[in-house]
């Protein structure tokens, strides 16, 4: 019997599909990001204003400020929705 290698997470990353048990969380489950230049990316696409001069940061604070997002850590096994075995991620 070959070994399988299971993993848990509780989210999955909008952006790559990837599991993940910290990232962000926008607009209270909305979608998550694992990722910073994800979240970001998104947070441009998505904009409001569509300042293209504004910052990295400056695009990331102003939206947290509005709690458009938040970044969480999931930290309990109840809240796993996934089940990654050998790569392939499934709904649990």
């Amino acid at each position: 019997m070959v070994n399988q290698k299971v993993k848990y997470w509780a989210r999955k990353c909008d952006a790559t599909g990837e599991g993940m048990n910290k990232g962000f969380c926008v607009d209270d489950g909305m979608a998550y990001f694992k990722y910073d230049k994800d979240m970001i990316k998104h947070l441009r696409e998505f904009g409001i204003d569509q300042d293209k001069n504004k910052t990295d940061n400056e695009i990331l604070e102003e939206y947290y400020q509005s709690d458009y997002y938040y970044w969480t850590e999931w930290e309990d096994e109840e809240e796993y929705q996934y089940k990654e075995i050998n790569g392939k991620l499934i709904e649990l």
